[in-house]
């Protein structure tokens, strides 16, 4: 079992390697991300310059001492950086603001059963799922049970 310092240490050297243009992989564990990444997804980041970042990319970032990973829904411009307001596709609400300089990375790829995939875009039927799974946990837990059958 991880100590908190183990994990600490874990989100610095993942931090680092982004900063030195190295890719950085981590396994989903969550659900915040329905119906876009399943837990046990391995997902790949690659550090980008703040100005790449468009509306419906996902993205990594540090909060509390964790890691986040959800979709930027909105960039928002004021003060003296750029602000990006993100979200978890089966979340009810918006993250608080991410100032740009928070962001460790983007989404490269998505390795799922020993498949690599590109990084999911949420369209009109990804859109209508996640408002599913947002309305109703039963709906989350089938998703995630289908899933693991296929």
């Amino acid at each position: 079992m991880n100590t908190a310092a183990e994990t600490q240490v874990r989100i610095e050297l993942a931090a680092e390697l982004l900063q030195r243009g190295e890719r950085m992989s981590l396994r989903v564990r969550g659900s915040s991300m329905l119906p876009s990444l399943f837990p046990g997804d391995v997902l790949t980041f690659r550090r980008c310059a703040p100005e790449e970042i468009v509306v419906g990319d996902i993205v990594v970032f540090l909060r509390e001492g964790r890691c986040f990973v959800h979709r930027v829904a909105e960039r928002m411009v004021g003060g003296a950086s750029a602000r990006l307001r993100t979200r978890g596709d089966a979340l009810p609400s918006c993250d608080a603001p991410v100032v740009e300089t928070e962001i460790l990375g983007r989404l490269a790829s998505v390795e799922r059963k020993g498949r690599r995939l590109p990084p999911p875009r949420l369209g009109p039927v990804r859109s209508l799922v996640a408002e599913l799974v947002r309305r109703s946990s039963w709906a989350a837990r089938a998703l995630m049970a289908a899933q693991k059958r296929i």
